[in-house]
């Protein structure tokens, strides 16, 4: 008995087995485009996180240094060096200092506040101005160490804030150890002194440098 070759299901079987060939590459293309896809969004997000972490750690930066130039400037401040000079606080230390040293002699000079050159300052400090006062010393003493408790007592009674420049010291007179008398000034000293301050402005018009 011979089978015969049924072509009506011949060709359903192929166009079946055709459809789902299609449908299986429609679907491993669809697949593979949204991996595609995925791996693109994927990146994106990385990159949108890495660039968020980036400004991040640039905001931390950027507030660290805020921090330690913040705590620097009230050091400044804390030293009276930030803002306007105050010459009659500085006078009052000397006074001061002399209500207990009781000196026989103090006389002081002070010269006109002078701009110091941009030059001579960081070029990362910007809109600030920089000045130097020189003031003078001159001394009579009954032993050196009224000097050095003369400085102290404007250190910490001036409310600003000075250089020592240079200092000397002489003796007035020739005398024996046993002839010293310390009622009467024994050593003569000559101190300039520049007293610095910090504007938080452009130089100031009228201040030479």
């Amino acid at each position: 008995m011979k089978s015969r070759l049924d072509i009506p299901m011949l060709k359903l079987s192929i166009t079946v087995f055709c459809v789902v060939v299609l449908i299986c590459a429609t679907a491993i293309a669809g697949s593979y485009y949204f991996m595609y896809l995925g791996k693109t969004e994927f990146g994106k997000a990385r990159n949108n996180l890495q660039s968020k972490r980036s400004a991040y750690e640039e905001l931390i930066q950027k507030n660290n240094l805020f921090v330690e130039y913040a705590k620097k400037f009230n050091q400044l401040k804390s030293k009276g060096m930030v803002g306007n000079e105050n010459r009659l606080s500085w006078i009052e230390a000397l006074q001061h200092a002399n209500s207990s040293l009781k000196l026989p002699q103090i006389n002081y000079n002070i010269s006109p506040q002078k701009l110091i050159p941009p030059e001579m300052i960081d070029p990362a400090i910007i809109e600030v101005s920089v000045t130097r006062t020189a003031m003078e010393l001159q001394l009579e003493m009954l032993h050196e160490g009224d000097l050095f408790h003369l400085l102290e007592v404007l250190k910490q009674k001036s409310g600003g804030y000075f250089i020592l420049d240079e200092c000397t010291m002489n003796q007035t007179r020739r005398f024996k150890e046993e002839e010293i008398d310390i009622t009467k000034a024994n050593i003569r000293s000559n101190c300039k002194l520049s007293w610095i301050q910090v504007s938080l402005q452009p130089p100031i018009v009228g201040v030479t440098p």
